[in-house]
């Protein structure tokens, strides 16, 4: 049914499980079939230095995965936004259409992934402006 490409990496998969402390954790979860694939990324020196991610769910999921966090690792955070469906479907060579919501899935949970990543981001800089108010004060 699958391309031996997709039949070795499900096989073997790289980069799973979590990131202690992410940088930004997204998801994404499909009702109809179930499945599920969250990725975690660290971020060293404004580029992607580790990501990796869980799934519950077909072969090609996991696979797909597999695929994105290689993607993913030494890309800024302007160039992981710029991953998309297609991007990750050229990936993954000739899969049946019907399979193809599992590239969709991995671009949802990496927009999931930026939205945290930024609330983080701004959080951060809210406290750094606080604590530099306080400073102030004194």
């Amino acid at each position: 049914m699958y391309n031996l490409k997709i039949m070795d990496i499900f096989a073997n998969p790289k980069n799973t499980g979590i990131v202690r402390n992410a940088d930004g954790v997204g998801e994404c979860k499909n009702t109809e079939s179930g499945e599920i694939i969250k990725f975690y990324i660290k971020l060293e020196d404004k580029k992607v230095k580790e990501c990796k991610y869980k799934a519950f769910g077909s072969a090609l999921l996991i696979a797909t995965g597999s695929i994105v966090t290689e993607m993913l690792i030494g890309k800024t955070m302007e160039e992981v936004a710029s991953v998309s469906a297609v991007d990750i479907l050229r990936q993954l060579d000739k899969i049946p259409a019907n399979k193809e919501y599992t590239a969709v899935m991995c671009e949802v949970a990496i927009k999931n992934l930026i939205v945290d990543y930024t609330k983080k981001q701004e959080k951060l800089l809210k406290a750094l402006e606080q604590e530099k108010q306080e400073k102030s004060k004194k």
